[in-house]
């Protein structure tokens, strides 16, 4: 047998200890890097809903100043759309909302739509309170996220939008 010297013994080890660091530094610089791309994502959506947020005060703003405004549900889909598109996952489209300052609701509550009279599943996000104080009145901001189906959540396949008004004078 041959004889196993300090040299190489040392040799070994250091290679060793070089594959092994090398392997922890990878695994530390994904993990490191999927981190970053979670709050990047995060990051997106709260500007996405701040940007939303500003749309809708920007046209609740036109609208209000040319007139346009009527009692109950004035539609805001088209501004809604632009931030939240269909296709968009469901989880996405509620953070977008919340961050833009809307209470969401609950999934799974059925609901009558008022375009074509259709029952859906939806999930509702509602600023109440939105610019009318109370007693006068309760002006809200509403979306209706509806799902693909009532057991498949996982993304937006319609939705609608209002500005909804009520005068209690």
């Amino acid at each position: 047998m041959k004889k196993i010297t300090n040299t190489a013994i040392i040799i070994f080890f250091s290679v060793l200890m070089f594959c092994l660091l090398n392997a922890c530094t990878w695994a530390v610089s994904h993990e490191t890097t999927a981190e970053k791309e979670q709050i990047m994502k995060s990051d997106e959506l709260e500007l996405r809903g701040k940007q939303l947020r500003k749309a809708i005060d920007e046209e609740y703003k036109r609208r209000d100043e040319a007139n346009e405004l009527k009692r109950g549900m004035n539609d805001i889909t088209a501004v809604v759309i632009k931030y939240i598109s269909i296709g968009t996952s469901f989880d996405d489209a509620e953070a977008i909302l919340r961050a833009a300052g809307f209470k969401v609701g609950e999934h799974s509550q059925e609901r009558w739509f008022p375009k074509d009279g259709t029952l859906l599943y939806a999930s509702d996000a509602t600023i109440d309170h939105y610019k009318i104080p109370l007693p006068v009145g309760n002006t809200s901001i509403d979306v209706f996220l509806v799902p693909n189906n009532k057991d498949d959540w996982s993304t937006v396949r319609y939705l609608e939008a209002g500005i909804g008004i009520i005068n209690y004078f």
